[in-house]
């Protein structure tokens, strides 16, 4: 007497937006035209993209098989195939790369229309959506300071954001203290967090020469009374 085994109902579970290199189970089930569970049934499991462990699994007295689903190919839609007694149905995955930082620019405008801070443009991948958050920080190695979204030092007051490039283009406090800027030559490490997913890059680089030069000028103390004389110091970067 033969048996008639329905295509499997295959279910990835948590899956939707799952990173290059992380791994997530997918599970499905195995039954008759009838829909009770087929036990003890090999399923065998197959993905147009990452990898699948193990390719061939028992489903259990009730007819459910799982297995462990490895993104490790690049960001894309996959699908994973389970194919058991003729029977066949797949599901897809949607794979996301982590976040990917590939170049760093600093603009100080022209002679005519300087631009103080800098302008800093991150450029890259898989930065996310932006989120009021410290998502995003310039840390100058070489000063000892860092800028960042929500920054005791320096605070970024206007970012714009997509999953390609950031763009800051206003800083609080920048220059209230002489070592709160950035110099040609400093030693700048740049972070960037995906604000969905939580995986952070990092990229170094070095602060070039900038394209207009910038003059700050510092009063040796906060407060001066009338007639009195202090120091006034200053740089131009």
């Amino acid at each position: 007497q033969s048996v008639s085994v329905a295509p499997p109902n295959v279910s990835v579970n948590g899956l939707s937006a799952i990173q290059t290199g992380q791994s997530e189970t997918i599970s499905g089930s195995v039954t008759t035209a009838g829909g009770a569970g087929l036990a003890n049934v090999p399923v065998n499991l197959t993905t147009s993209g990452g990898s699948v462990s193990p390719t061939t699994v028992y489903t259990n007295g009730s007819g459910q098989w799982s297995s462990t689903y490895t993104a490790s190919g690049g960001a894309g839609t996959y699908t994973v195939w389970a194919q058991s007694g003729g029977g066949e149905a797949g599901s897809n995955v949607s794979v996301t790369a982590p976040p990917d930082i590939t170049s760093v620019s600093w603009y100080t405008g022209t002679a005519a229309n300087p631009i103080w801070p800098p302008q800093v443009t991150i450029s890259g991948s898989g930065f996310g959506q932006s989120a009021s958050d410290e998502y995003v920080q310039l840390v100058d190695n070489t000063r000892g300071w860092y800028g960042a979204t929500t920054s005791n030092e320096v605070g970024f007051t206007s970012l714009t954001w997509n999953n390609n490039q950031i763009v800051i283009s206003g800083m609080s406090n920048y220059g209230s203290n002489p070592t709160w800027v950035f110099d040609p030559g400093d030693s700048v490490t740049v972070n960037v967090t995906n604000p969905q997913t939580g995986q952070t890059a990092s990229f170094a680089t070095t602060v070039p020469n900038m394209s207009v030069p910038m003059i700050t000028t510092y009063v040796s103390q906060g407060w001066v009374n009338p007639g009195q004389a202090v120091t006034v110091t200053g740089t131009a970067t």
